[in-house]
């Protein structure tokens, strides 16, 4: 029976109050999971302890001055050049997530295909990439400044070979990634305009399917209303 992995990477996060139950505790699970981690408290005596033990990068400061939390913030961007999320464990959490929850810093932007051959019926191209062992549509995040059409097609092209026109736009699919981070992901019936099946961008093989077929191999349910739609279209 093949495993439905999880799609996950590392990502990077501050805890402010990490010198607290909750904020240790935290940061221990983070670390454990193979994030990296700006540990942020009061204490450094405690802070250095909580570094030794989980490789966190540790920040003294005063949670409760604005100006120490932008400056942990700046350094936590400095440091990593990149940021998913902050938890408050200090008090109540006054920046309006859960307490001990790291909180969001956006929606990632994202966007694929659905690509559709018609023969004798209508088949659907699906990928399997080795990073995350799942099956799924072709897709990935927007760069900076980029639509989210320009962004399907070139994504389909990278990780397939194909370069493919688009049709109509489907459902698009919400949900929030491994790094905690909300992730909307826009995607269109894709038809083929040239090329062949290459694999040099995270994917290593990919499959022409029927609707049924589809269901059964794909790894995510939340692809499954993609699968009905472009069947239907």
């Amino acid at each position: 029976m093949e495993t439905r992995a999880r799609e996950s990477e590392p990502g990077v996060f501050v805890v402010l109050g990490a010198t607290g139950g909750v904020g240790s505790a935290l940061t221990r699970r983070l670390a454990g999971q193979g994030h990296r981690v700006l540990a942020a408290g009061r204490s450094a005596e405690r802070l250095e302890a909580l570094a030794s033990e989980t490789g966190a990068k540790p920040f003294v400061l005063d949670a409760r001055r604005t100006g120490e939390v932008l400056a942990c913030l700046s350094a936590a961007m400095d440091h990593f050049g990149e940021l998913d999320g902050v938890a408050n464990c200090v008090g109540s959490a006054r920046s309006g997530g859960a307490k001990g929850r790291p909180l969001s810093l956006g929606v990632v932007r994202a966007a694929g295909g659905v690509v559709v051959r018609d023969g004798a019926g209508r088949e659907l191209l699906v990928v399997h990439r080795p990073r995350y062992r799942d099956w799924t549509f072709p897709k990935g995040k927007a760069d900076p400044g980029e639509s989210d059409e320009a962004c399907a097609v070139r994504e389909v092209e990278e990780e397939t070979g194909l370069r493919c026109v688009l049709g109509s736009e489907l459902s698009a699919t919400e949900y929030v990634d491994a790094r905690g981070r909300p992730k909307r992901v826009r995607y269109w019936l894709m038809q083929v305009e040239s090329g062949e099946l290459r694999f040099e961008h995270e994917v290593d093989d990919a499959r022409w399917v029927t609707a049924r077929e589809a269901e059964a191999l794909l790894t995510y349910p939340r692809d499954l209303e993609l699968v009905r739609a472009a069947a239907a279209a």
